[in-house]
């Protein structure tokens, strides 16, 4: 999980150990924040890329919530929706194949799956995944393409994208 924060405050606890604080501004953030439990993590601190790349990366996702509840009511369908973005876009893919016990697990190692066909092998069933390499991989011109494919996506779905490509610097 990656998130993106702003540095506020390093304090002692009363163990005498440092607690850092960071402000998470974005809704992004917050939902992949509400996952973690009271346990030890692994924490890589730097700085981030360039803040125009992050502001168009939270805006896509803010836009694909707009889809996402313009066509089901909810946010449910966030990751599905990004899914087929990344297809539209010719994003790179892997393909691989797990058993069904071990889907779960191989889902929550990429950003953006989908289930191609369940196979009957000499080895038990097996599942076909389709793997996107997320955005956060993308050079600049594969991002673009999947922004001008987000936007696309949500003019058909009857979303008025005006905000959007104004914010994102789009024709």
């Amino acid at each position: 999980m990656k998130l993106i924060g702003k540095y506020i405050r390093r304090s002692l606890n009363e163990n005498n150990n440092v607690e850092i604080t960071f402000e998470l501004p974005n809704y992004g953030s917050k939902a992949q924040s509400d996952e973690l439990e009271k346990t030890t993590y692994m924490l890589d601190i730097r700085e981030p890329k360039s803040q125009r790349s992050l502001n168009q990366n939270a805006l896509m996702w803010e836009l694909i919530g707009e889809i996402s509840m313009k066509i089901s009511g909810t946010r449910n369908d966030d990751e599905s929706i990004y899914a087929n973005c990344l297809e539209m876009a010719g994003a790179k893919t892997e393909y691989m194949a797990c058993s069904p016990a071990a889907l779960d697990s191989v889902k929550k190692s990429f950003r953006a799956t989908k289930e191609i066909e369940h196979r009957k092998t000499d080895k038990g069933e097996m599942v076909i995944l389709k793997a996107y390499i997320g955005s956060s991989k993308m050079t600049v011109a594969e991002m673009s393409k999947l922004i001008d494919c987000v936007i696309d996506y949500a003019e058909q779905s009857g979303v008025n994208t005006d905000y959007y490509r104004e914010k994102m610097g789009i024709k």
